[in-house]
């Protein structure tokens, strides 16, 4: 079943001031529909990637900090104890801001079924929560929560009464009623606890796992892939081993277990292989072998987003471009995947490669510091347009001013 994200807005949270609304909606656009657009089976039309461009400290990594910080606090929310901040940081570059509210809303489907979830909070209180769904194609209530402990219940009111008086001001409902294994809460809790940022440290996980992981059809062995790719993008590696050694069986030796395969040939014109550690390796070669655990996982193990800040850290564009094609082809990305990512490399401005609706800008205001963000779409750009070099002319904003130097 369908488990995708339609739209995220945040609200006075780090640069956003006002909210701004980021979406994972296709416009009416039919510009490659047959590869970068999911339909679902209720008519909603969703990108499988979108990517956000800006200045340095326009505000396009606080987006992605932003959906992180969302997800990071509904899947640690429960644990929290009382007076533990809620870990919000508002806008601070005005003083009547600072002692409002953070808002934020994420409207998904998983399981087939459209969600609206969405909450405020202080640095201290949770103060407004909510959860809609739509089961039969009408929007219905979970459950609405006021003024930080007024909670009100449509269905199952008795289970969720005492699921609440369980619930701490600087908890989120969601998520607490998710570990009391409240069922309508599991499925969208499952799905916003991975809208995670990716780091190193969570492919190095998934690493740890992937020789051992399976599709769900039981049929793609995720190392198997893993070894195409590294031979389909030419890094000198003709295969990868995860030696199975119970002496080094924990997530922090797994490099100890990693063994890259070079295969070189001689003087003769045979083939000689030479065995590396993947320490050994470049950071460039490293962060693929890494990231492409995760991804390989979304495309292929359900793991479904992958949100990634500066794509292009110590890839080449045509590696950049390898990773996304992945998402938008129906062959490698059977599950429906999401890839949303920022990037400075222009060279993937081209609209052979993606819509003028999954292009974003990022720009922060001269006049109070906060981000504005928008599409390309927003613009009325022609489908040949060369928008790398209007990108670069400034015709789209989002772009550093450099002044003279003296």
């Amino acid at each position: 079943m369908q488990s995708m994200l339609v739209e995220f807005s945040v609200e006075n949270f780090l640069s956003f001031k006002e909210k701004v609304v980021f979406s994972m909606l296709a416009s009416s656009d039919n510009e490659h529909e047959d590869y970068n657009v999911v339909t679902l089976p209720d008519g909603t039309r969703v990108l499988k990637s979108a990517v956000i461009y800006g200045a340095n400290a326009s505000g396009k990594s606080n987006l992605l900090k932003a959906i992180d910080f969302v997800s990071t606090f509904v899947n640690e929310s429960h644990i929290r104890q009382i007076g533990d901040p809620t870990g919000s940081i508002p806008f601070l570059l005005n003083k009547e801001f600072q002692g409002m509210e953070s808002k934020f809303q994420v409207i998904f489907y998983t399981s087939g079924v459209k969600y609206i979830y969405g909450f405020s909070c202080t640095e201290l209180d949770v103060i407004e929560e909510y959860l809609y769904y739509y089961p039969k194609g009408a929007k219905a209530t979970i459950f609405e929560r006021e003024d930080v402990s007024e909670y009100s219940f449509t269905v199952d009111k008795n289970e969720q009464d005492k699921i609440s008086k369980r619930n701490a001001c600087n908890k989120l409902y969601i998520s607490t009623a998710a570990n009391w294994s409240y069922e309508k809460a599991t499925k969208p809790f499952g799905f916003l606890r991975r809208l995670f940022l990716l780091t190193d440290s969570f492919s190095k996980e998934m690493l740890n796992k992937i020789n051992k992981s399976s599709s769900e059809d039981g049929e793609i062995r995720a190392l198997e892939i893993l070894n195409k790719w590294v031979n389909t993008i030419d890094v000198g590696i003709s295969e990868i081993e995860i030696l199975d050694n119970p002496d080094l069986n924990k997530t922090q030796d797994l490099f100890e277990r990693i063994k890259t395969v070079h295969s070189l040939t001689d003087e003769d014109g045979g083939l000689r292989q030479h065995n590396f550690s993947y320490v050994n390796e470049s950071d460039g070669t490293k962060k693929f072998i890494l990231y492409s655990a995760y991804i390989i996982g979304a495309l292929y193990l359900s793991y479904k987003n992958v949100i990634v800040d500066e794509l292009e850290n110590k890839f080449h564009s045509l590696l950049s471009r390898f990773i996304i094609e992945q998402f938008h082809s129906e062959e490698t990305n059977p599950m429906n995947a999401q890839l949303i990512f920022t990037t400075h490399d222009t060279n993937l401005l081209d609209l052979t490669l993606f819509r003028r609706d999954q292009v974003y800008f990022t720009e922060k205001s001269i006049e109070t510091g906060a981000t504005d963000l928008y599409s390309l779409d927003d613009f009325g750009v022609r489908k040949d347009a060369k928008i790398e070099k209007g990108y670069l002319m400034g015709k789209y904003g989002a772009i550093p001013f450099i002044g003279g130097v003296n």
